[in-house]
């Protein structure tokens, strides 16, 4: 009888637990985008970066962002004048819904690595006091 208990008190649980999440659309248009990074300002807002999940291995500098809590997302990408096909968000860290900073990190040293941010949450800029002096 504990048994029995025991195993309908996990299955309810497990139950309700999945009553939790619900998925919601990153706002990509291009097939097989998958976010592998993300930044929690609050309860609404919300920073992810993407990567490519096709296998084709091709450089992504796209982000998408929430500001109503995961219900709707707004994509958008770092494209600044002089950065390089072979350059990849490495990394994204939000402080507002538009303020936000990438680093990135080229296949070769090209000179366009380096940490970009926002203020208005879509145009980026790159941030020459934080100069990288490595492709590593």
């Amino acid at each position: 009888m504990k048994k029995l208990l025991l195993c309908s008190l996990f299955l309810a649980a497990a139950t309700t637990q999945a009553q939790f999440w619900t998925a919601k659309p990153t706002g990509f248009t291009t097939a097989s985008r998958g976010i592998n990074g993300i930044s929690i300002v609050d309860a609404n807002v919300v920073w992810a970066k993407a990567y490519d999940g096709s296998g084709g291995g091709a450089h992504i500098r796209e982000y998408t962002r929430s500001t109503n809590g995961g219900e709707t997302w707004v994509p958008g990408s770092v494209n600044v004048a002089g950065i390089q096909a072979g350059t990849d968000i490495s990394s994204i860290t939000a402080v507002s819904s538009t303020n936000a900073w990438v680093s990135t990190n080229p296949s070769a040293q090209d000179g366009t690595n380096g940490i970009y941010v926002t203020t208005n949450g879509t145009s980026w800029s790159k941030q020459t006091t934080a100069a990288f002096t490595s492709a590593s």
